[in-house]
């Protein structure tokens, strides 16, 4: 995997812990922030869902005893050396975050920042008329325009208004526009075509 500089802070860990990982993110923020309007700028997903077998990251920065790497067991749980076991297989991570928010609530009398990681998701690539093909990390909320900026943008041949994109699990290719607004998926394979030359 090709390292991207400025990308995710969270992949220093990902280093550290599991080689060639990548990450899928959420944030969750406190009681007092839930309202605001910062929470816009980082939209949660619930298309993803945790499942057994999969390691998250705990990143609490008001308490960091809560941090650390848990493995979520067969039975769904998740064991934790400050917090009592917890369910979270089958909630999506929005979920699942509240859920260890609310139990370090329990414990500290306080609604604390949470971010929650997976680390075992599989990357996005990228190939075609890119600057920088390769594989990225698949972060929450990353949406085409983001991963190409990541990239150092299209050479001069590429067509900049559509991509191609592969999904990990069907196979299905769909053509989509190069914007904001295209959301992607772990796994997917974005090609970018050439333009047509008059």
């Amino acid at each position: 995997m090709v390292e991207k500089k400025g990308f995710v802070q969270l992949l220093a860990v990902c280093a550290l812990t599991l080689t060639g990982c990548s990450t899928f993110t959420g944030v969750f923020p406190s009681e007092a922030e839930r309202s605001g309007d910062s929470l816009s700028a980082q939209p949660l997903s619930s298309s993803v869902l945790i499942k057994t077998g999969d390691k998250l990251l705990i990143d609490v920065p008001q308490a960091e005893r809560f941090n650390g790497i848990v493995a979520v067991s067969p039975s769904g749980t998740i064991t934790h050396p400050v917090l009592e076991p917890l369910t979270i297989a089958g909630l999506d991570l929005q979920s699942a975050g509240q859920a260890i928010s609310d139990a370090i609530a329990a414990k500290r009398q306080i609604q604390p920042r949470v971010r929650l990681s997976v680390l075992n998701y599989p990357p996005i690539t990228l190939s075609g008329e890119v600057v920088n093909s390769g594989q990225y990390p698949y972060i929450l909320g990353l949406n085409l325009a983001q991963v190409l900026e990541e990239a150092g943008g299209l050479t001069y041949r590429a067509d900049r208004s559509r991509a191609f994109v592969r999904g990990f699990k069907s196979g299905a290719k769909r053509e989509v526009r190069i914007s904001l607004a295209t959301k992607l998926k772990p796994g997917d394979h974005i090609m970018i075509p050439q333009r047509y030359f008059d």
